[in-house]
């Protein structure tokens, strides 16, 4: 058996939970669930208060949740589950050493399928895709030793924490600027900053993008003309037969065959 890295696997390894329900979390929570979620509160609204304390001036707040606001987004066994995604985690390092597509023969295997106007190896794909999960790993890791995040948050806090920096040094320099003055900055970690504005546009990487080879929609979806010469070209590109791809439900649940055997839907 060859797994492959779906998009909901690279969803949860980047702390996209919107799929994970309170019930999935649930069976992540130990018997001390209820202290791990208590803890993870109270360690949620010391971040806010040091905040508070060190980004003067900056409105709103990165970290905005009130206490039944982040019960409701951490429910019993987030954290834990985070923690097992995680890249320390059991299942979360598991699922980092596995590829986004394989090649057996000549048949490719991939989850949903990269556009057939690609013009990527598929060893060029599965570097990416390890590149921007490790990227999006050390980008936490550095907001949990600046003190500005906690390692298991959700990525909406930490995507909001990272505006937060890009926004509170922006204000440093628009208030300068009317004073007339350089902007003090001697306290400012630069390349955080600079990372924090890179990783807000994460929705355009390939774990994540609509249209990249984890979601892509249109070997289930588009007509076969307009499928045919340019999924010729990719499959002698990556010197192969076929490509099997998963993702899009068949209305029928049935495996389906396309363009002459090309291309199968499973």
């Amino acid at each position: 058996v060859l797994p492959v890295l779906g998009n909901h696997e690279a969803m949860n390894l980047v702390g996209e939970l919107r799929d994970a329900t309170a019930d999935i979390c649930s069976r992540f929570a130990g018997t001390d669930a209820d202290k791990v979620r208590d803890d993870g509160w109270r360690e949620y609204e010391k971040l806010v208060k040091a905040r508070a304390r060190s980004r003067k001036g900056e409105q709103p707040l990165g970290l905005t949740r009130a206490k039944d606001g982040f019960l409701a987004s951490y429910p019993r066994g987030c954290i834990e589950y985070r923690r097992a995604l995680g890249p320390d985690g059991t299942y979360g390092k598991w699922l980092r050493q596995r590829p986004i597509a394989v090649q057996v023969g000549r048949t490719v295997f991939m989850h949903a399928g990269a556009p057939p106007d690609t013009t990527e190896s598929l060893d060029a794909l599965n570097t990416r895709a390890r590149e921007e999960i490790a990227r999006m790993d050390r980008f936490v890791a550095r907001l949990t030793a600046a003190g500005l995040a906690a390692p298991w948050f959700r990525l909406e806090d930490l995507l909001a924490v990272a505006a937060a920096e890009v926004r509170w040094v922006n204000g440093l320099a628009e208030r300068a600027k009317e004073q007339g003055e350089a902007p003090d900055l001697s306290g400012v970690d630069l390349a955080l900053v600079k990372e924090a504005a890179a990783i807000t546009g994460l929705g355009e990487w390939s774990l994540l993008d609509g249209d990249g080879p984890l979601w892509y929609r249109g070997y289930a979806l588009a007509d076969d003309a307009t499928l045919d010469a340019p999924l010729t070209g990719l499959l002698a590109r990556w010197q192969a037969d076929r490509l099997v791809v998963g993702h899009t439900v068949n209305r029928d649940f049935k495996v389906r065959m396309r363009l002459g055997g090309r291309l199968f839907l499973i």
